[in-house]
């Protein structure tokens, strides 16, 4: 078997050629693994996601009641200082016709 100056013998040709197919399966495999690990990475970040929103309802509706609890404590407040006042109006009212009463 003779062989001219630029072809290789076949057995040469076949290992470089199954070198790069090697060493593109192991490259089409790294890639392969780090998508699977980039959807994890999704997966992840995605159940954050939905853990986030979760709170930010839950959040929102605590910070609701709080808002109507607060303003029940201070619509009582209101009523409380409301009712004095009339109490003590009553009161000075009561005094003073009693005041007027036993001078005329």
């Amino acid at each position: 078997m003779e062989h001219s100056g630029s072809r290789l013998p076949l057995s040469v040709t076949s290992r470089r050629v199954r070198g790069q197919i090697a060493e593109v399966t192991n490259t089409m495999r790294s890639n392969v693994n780090k998508i699977l690990e980039r959807g994890d990475r999704l997966e992840d970040l995605q159940d954050a996601s939905e853990r986030l929103n979760t709170a930010s309802v839950d959040f929102q509706s605590a910070a609701n009641r709080m808002r109507r609890r607060a303003w029940i404590q201070h619509m009582k407040t209101r009523a409380i200082l409301g009712g004095i006042v009339a109490l003590v109006l009553i009161c000075l009212i009561g005094e003073l016709q009693c005041t007027l009463h036993y001078h005329y």
